[in-house]
């Protein structure tokens, strides 16, 4: 798994500074965007304002962004909550 961080576009807002792990990381071919899958580390506040199923855009610090959507969440014993995420769409 590899490790980054980026923002969250939420439509009309975003999250920033989201700690990433990556499972999968595939450029798409003909387009600019990834395929992006693995886990998104977020705050209990900052998972209020996601929704499961929901489109969208990841952005990774080194430039790199792709469509996802939040297919589910848990609860580690850090306080902080995992989402996991694959490619939109699939």
């Amino acid at each position: 798994m590899h490790e980054s961080h980026g923002e969250l576009l939420l439509g009309g807002s975003r999250l920033h500074h989201v700690h990433v792990e990556l499972e999968q990381e595939e450029p798409l071919d003909g387009h600019a965007d990834w395929m992006l899958s693995g886990e998104l580390r977020v705050s209990e506040v900052e998972a209020r304002e996601l929704e499961l199923e929901r489109h969208y855009l990841l952005q990774l610090e080194d430039g790199r962004a792709g469509p996802i959507v939040v297919t589910r969440f848990e609860q580690p014993h850090d306080g902080t909550l995992r989402a996991a995420f694959r490619p939109h769409p699939e």
